[in-house]
């Protein structure tokens, strides 16, 4: 490289002269290549140990002689062979000049290769026993092939092929590699094989005639040199050498277990009627003859003074063994000392050891031995010389892959990396991925790994987590959802918990295919005076098996989900309603689809959870990371069908119970045809407590908390309505690490700041001191605020509408309250709920009051619709649906017509008689029609008929039965009734904190009617302040019944004096 920079600068270099030349190359001799040999394809040049580029200048400086194999453009990996540098004619030693400036390297780093004396040779090399036995004790000398061999070190195919040495290799390397592999003290195919990837591909990158061979193939292809001079380039040409050994390695095992195979036939031919005890005991117990694993001497050895035949019992045999193996052995070894005779021992038994762990472990049934094979901790045949990725730094999936492939494999190497040499790479790896990040970014990105990658391998645990907004950008939210594994996320009872709901969570990227798990327990929140909360824990995410790499469904690169497959929306008027469509061969795309199973995973169910296993990195997952996106965790309501209703009725149940339901309600979009439409109110509320019923305290989506006005905790949930349903989903901004747990928390913003203010943490109790709910006085103002506008929506209410509310509470609420206070004993009972319903009994009670009076109102204002008296007699009147028997006018051509009809006037004939005009569907008419050709519907006449004759012959079913509904519905008002003499019966059995709510409740009734009918001269608080103070005073569990009369005459008494009319 600085040879061409400096001919560059002097502007000599004048052209490259090309010959050719059959004789081999070797470092240091002069060679030219083909011409014929360069006509390439653009995208790859190819050049062997015959084809060299060399070229002089004026002043006869040599050039470079390179060797360029297996490679391509620099959009794609490139492999480097390279040889020495040359001129034409002669050998000629490299000017001094030229050669590449030595730098210190970092020894911590860099000396990551094995290594042996530089004086050993390729030809021999003996084998060192400290290579062989990483942990044993002593040091080894000098050894000898021949002995290790005999004694079986060497006796297994894989140790022969490492001890060939690396110049008889099929196919072979150039003199030029093998001088780098002389340099770099790798003599043998094992000394190569067990070497460092990435260490050796950092000296190959600091080689000269690397760094010629980049060179030239830049100038070759007219590009910057820096697109040829990087790690990612001299690794890919030392993995290549790593897969001509392993290669050749595949050949060499098959032939040997070919050959093995043959023999194992030709001795159960000769030796299938007799068994002996090892062979009985490998059967039994799935064990493995050592004559499977060792040589016949090997065999002998052990059997005959230890009494091992199989691999199990040489595993289990005793640990002071090699003592006596060396005892044995030390007439075989003449002329050594004893510490070499046990150091050779050692290794001899470490090798029998190994071998024998690794038969039993190859023994083993096929699914635990597919399991392993296909584990993120197996190495595949093609990677066998490969070092696997494996990182503590939190990463991203993607992140993980895009540093695997660069070659980056641990934290270290991660820490060491130059950001701006990688973002190029980086954000262009991400394209694919279909995310677009800008450059600088992209640097940011890489810095903050780099600095975490440092801190891991540092050795310090708490990395700095990156700062994230506490609040969510709604408008920014990802717009899908991740894939759930829907037969494998469950809701389970925990019953170590008190009977709290525990949820499984997995979900599926199906763009990099990993499957992430997580649980969400129910435990103490972490706000104070919370509650329970909602706590989600990653469990880790987990990776697709190579061997499953098949099942992958690749559909064309056009293919798009068909419409039909989209839910759609449904065009009829006053609809939220959504339309789906199912049918066989209906979208398309069922080719595709695999047949459910309980395990099913993936978006054509074409993987089950066996086809995943756990990554050994520390893979981290954020709702931000490519391909990852919202996580259903579940619906939140309805869950019942009674969990939808109107407006109008939701706020009278909010009122009934102290209004608790409110903090449980979410509106929906659609409307409910409830006299008419009306919006429409979800919640999980029980009609009968006003607390959460009990599907929805089996569901985790109740615990989910809210985190207000606190900006130090963090919102990672949020709501998505249907037009009918809303759900949750979470969130997940900063990363979380396998085992990490948060809290999760909801923000539902300035619609619930009523709600915030009575549970005292709103903005008006933070910044003014407002007191919340739990302060009396505070509450019974708000309730006093609140009663006013409940008392004017029921003063407007239609008859029909007061007869929903009280169906409403006869059916749903009245039951369950007065069984729950009408009980002799109340022990046991949650106060708070029971408090609650005595309050809804007596507000009942008030609602009753305000209901008759206004049916009353109503009644005494409908007129008369009747045309004249005398038609008081007849049972038809006008706007009534009647069905005709074959009437047709004698005038009229038409046939006799027979079926449905509306009254649309009344008149008499000359005899008194009453006659009807009577409209048709379809626009037509009929006049003068007798009553006796009428009758009154019934239900079979209406089938086809139009569905507003339906409704209008219901109403005027109701208006005839009129005086009859109306006399229920008052006998239902009177039911609903519990007066306050009844209610002083309970107050002395009741607990202190019942007492002052039901005397409470009677105070603000009082100040309702005083603040009502006439004009307070004083505020209301003062009011309710001096109510606070004869309620202080009032012990009712010591006096009798009577005493409450006294107590309601004083606070009568009080609201007197507080208005205009004293009187009243």
């Amino acid at each position: 490289a600085q040879a061409i920079h400096k001919r560059t600068t002097c502007n000599v270099i004048r052209s490259f002269r090309i010959s050719s030349m059959h004789s081999p190359l070797h470092f240091g001799s002069r060679a030219a290549i083909n011409p014929e040999e360069m006509m390439l394809p653009a995208n790859s040049i190819s050049f062997n140990d015959t084809s060299v580029m060399s070229h002089k200048d004026s002043d006869g400086d040599s050039s470079m002689d390179m060797d360029i194999c297996s490679t391509s453009s620099s959009d794609s990996p490139v492999n480097i062979d390279f040889c020495g540098s040359c001129s034409s004619g002669e050998e000629e030693v490299i000017e001094p000049s030229l050669k590449p400036l030595k730098r210190h390297r970092q020894s911590k780093v860099y000396d990551q290769v094995y290594h042996a004396d530089r004086d050993k040779s390729y030809d021999r090399r003996p084998m060192q026993i400290s290579m062989l036995l990483k942990v044993s004790k002593h040091v080894s000398g000098i050894a000898n092939d021949t002995e290790w061999r005999e004694f079986g070190v060497f006796s297994s195919v894989h140790n022969k092929f490492e001890a060939m040495s690396l110049r008889n290799v099929l196919p072979a390397f150039s003199p030029s590699e093998l001088s780098f592999f002389t340099d770099m003290e790798l003599y043998n195919v094992g000394d190569l094989s067990r070497s460092n990837t990435n260490a050796l591909s950092i000296h190959l990158l600091e080689s000269l005639n690397f760094r010629k061979a980049c060179a030239f193939y830049a100038w070759n292809d007219g590009k910057p040199l820096r697109d040829y001079l990087r790690f990612s380039v001299a690794r890919n040409t030392v993995i290549k050498w790593k897969k001509t050994l392993t290669k050749q390695f595949q050949q060499g095992s098959k032939d040997a277990a070919k050959n093995e195979s043959a023999n194992k036939k030709k001795d159960a031919e000769s030796n299938k009627y007799t068994m002996s005890p090892a062979e009985i005991a490998e059967k039994v117990n799935n064990d493995v003859g050592l004559t499977c694993l060792l040589s016949n001497e090997e065999t002998r050895i052990l059997r005959d003074h230890f009494g091992i035949e199989t691999a199990t019992q040489l595993i289990n045999a005793s640990p002071h063994m090699g003592q006596t193996l060396s005892e044995i052995m030390a007439p075989r070894f003449d002329g050594r000392s004893l510490h070499e005779i046990e150091c050779i021992c050692e290794g001899m038994l470490y090798s029998w050891l190994l071998r024998s762990r690794e038969a039993i472990e190859s023994a083993q049934s096929t699914a635990t031995r597919m399991e392993t094979e296909n584990s993120c901790d197996t190495i595949s045949e093609e990677r066998a010389f490969l070092p696997y990725a494996k990182f503590l730094t939190p990463l991203s999936y993607v992140d993980f892959l895009f540093f695997e492939q660069e070659g980056i494999l641990t934290d270290h190497e991660l820490s060491l990396i130059d950001p701006s040499l990688l973002t190029r790479q980086y954000a262009a790896f991400l394209r694919t991925k279909g995310e677009v990040i800008s450059h600088v970014d992209t640097n940011k990105k890489l810095k903050r790994l780099l600095q975490e990658a440092s801190l891991v391998h540092s050795g310090l645990s708490n990395v700095v987590n990156s700062s994230q907004n506490t609040r969510l950008d709604l408008g920014k939210l990802p717009k899908g959802v991740m894939l759930s594994a829907s037969n494998l996320c469950k809701t389970t009872i925990d019953t170590n918990n008190n009977g709290l709901p525990m949820k499984t969570l997995i979900v599926y990227d199906d763009l990099n295919r990993v499957l992430y798990e997580f649980s969400v327990s129910i435990h103490d929140s972490s706000i104070p005076n919370s509650g329970l909360g909602a706590f989600l824990t990653f469990k880790g995410a987990k990776v697709l098996k190579k061997s499953s790499q098949a099942k992958v469904k690749n559909p064309a690169k056009s293919y798009r989900t068909p419409a039909t497959r989209n839910p759609r929306e449904a065009l009829f008027a006053f609809s939220g309603a959504t339309v789906t469509l199912t049918g066989t061969n209906l979208h398309g795309d069922e080719y595709l689809d695999e047949k459910e199973k309980e395990d099913s995973v993936g978006v054509w169910n074409e993987f089950s959870q066996k086809d995943f296993v756990e990554s050994d990195s520390n893979i981290t997952f954020s709702s931000k990371h490519v391909g990852c996106a919202l996580i259903e965790l579940d619906r939140y309501a309805p869950l019942l069908k009674a969990d939808r209703k109107t407006e109008f009725i939701f706020c009278i149940k909010d009122f009934l119970f102290g209004h608790e339901p409110s903090s449980w309600r979410f509106d929906v979009s659609e409307k409910l045809n409830v006299n008419g439409l009306q919006n429409q109110v979800v919640d999980f509320t029980d009609d009968a407590t006003g607390s959460p019923h009990a599907v929805a305290r089996a569901n985790t989506a109740m615990y989910v908390n809210e985190c207000g006005h606190d900006i130090s905790l963090v919102e990672n949930v949020c709501s998505l309505e249907t037009c009918r349903s809303v759900s949750y989903y979470v969130y997940i901004e900063r990363p979380m690490e396998a085992g990490e747990t948060r809290e999760l928390l909801i923000n539902y913003r300035e619609k619930y700041e009523d709600i915030r203010e009575r549970r005292g943490y709103g903005l008006a109790n933070i910044n003014l001191g407002m007191k919340g709910d739990d302060d009396d006085v505070s509450r019974v103002l708000r309730n006093h605020n609140e009663r006013i506008p409940t008392e004017a929506t029921i003063m407007s209410c239609s008859e029909d509408e007061i007869q929903t509310l009280v169906d409403f509470i006869q059916e749903r609420v009245l039951g369950g309250v007065i069984e729950a206070t009408s009980q002799a004993t109340i022990s046991g009972a949650d106060t708070d709920i029971l408090a609650r319903q005595f309050v809804a009994r007596r507000r009942i009670h008030w609602i009753s009051e305000v209901c008759r009076r206004r049916l009353l109102l109503l009644i005494n204002s409908q007129e008369d619709d009747s045309s004249s008296e005398d038609d008081d007699n007849s049972i038809f009147q006008k706007g009534m649906v009647v069905f005709v028997h074959g009437w047709m006018d004698k005038h009229d051509p038409r046939p006799p017509y027979t079926g449905l009809s509306t009254i649309s006037s009344i008149s008499k004939d000359k005899f008194d008689r009453h006659c009807f005009e009577l409209s048709l569907p379809k626009g037509k008419h009929l006049t003068n029609v007798p009553a006796a050709v009428l009758t009154i519907p019934e239900e079979a006449d209406f089938v086809g008929a139009p569905q507003r004759l339906r409704a209008s012959h219901l109403k005027s079913q109701r208006d005839r039965n009129r005086p009859q509904v109306r006399c229920k519905l008052l006998k239902d008002l009177s039911s609903m009734e519990w007066k306050l003499s009844s209610m002083a019966q309970y107050l002395p059995d009741l607990p202190k904190s019942i007492q002052t709510m039901l005397l409470w409740e009677v105070a603000e009734e009082v100040l309702f009617h005083a603040s009502k009918d006439n004009d307070l001269m004083h505020p209301p608080k003062e009011v309710v302040a001096k109510f606070a103070k004869l309620i202080e005073k009032n012990d009712l569990a010591k006096k009798s019944t009577n005493s409450f009369a006294s107590f309601y005459d004083e606070l009568c008494a009080i609201a007197r004096q507080s208005t205009c009319a004293r009187d009243s």
